[in-house]
């Protein structure tokens, strides 16, 4: 090796660390007991956070249906509308408003769904499934669903 070489190499600054927020994560599972607030959580702050820090985020929260999903998203909308989080977030302000889909003006996205709904088409750079079937079946069904979350869902 040519020693100039080197040692403009070896002068040159060390590429910046990655930070937390800078790390990817490709899958998370959050196992808690009912109430405990993971789906305010997971599905109404997490998707307000990070839309608050990349407004142009696509996220897509599916539940195990729509309605519960919808509700969710209306929480999510309230929390991005509120005074303290548009002081908070500036740049981050709501284009499209309808039941289940939220748009920022910088092409960000909270799409809500069901497991079983529709996802063609779409893409996302945060897919979230929040509570995957009801609560009355999770010790019979478990297993199965588990299976259908990971089969339906990319990750």
């Amino acid at each position: 090796m040519n020693k100039t070489r080197h040692a403009k190499a070896a002068n040159q600054p060390a590429a910046p660390t990655p930070t937390k927020r800078d790390t990817i994560l490709t899958l998370l599972a959050l196992a808690l007991p009912p109430r405990s607030l993971k789906s305010i959580i997971c599905s109404i702050a997490l998707p307000a956070w990070l839309l608050g820090h990349n407004p142009g985020l696509e996220v897509v929260c599916a539940s195990y249906n729509k309605e519960f999903a919808d509700q969710l998203s209306s929480s999510c909308r309230r929390i991005m509308l509120s005074p303290w989080y548009r002081r908070l977030f500036p740049a981050t302000r709501l284009d499209k408003q309808a039941v289940g889909h939220l748009a920022t003006t910088a092409g960000g996205k909270r799409y809500a769904t069901s497991v079983g709904g529709t996802l063609t088409g779409m893409g996302a750079d945060v897919i979230i499934v929040d509570d995957p079937m009801k609560p009355c079946l999770t010790q019979s069904a478990t297993r199965p669903m588990l299976g259908r979350v990971t089969r339906c869902l990319p990750v």
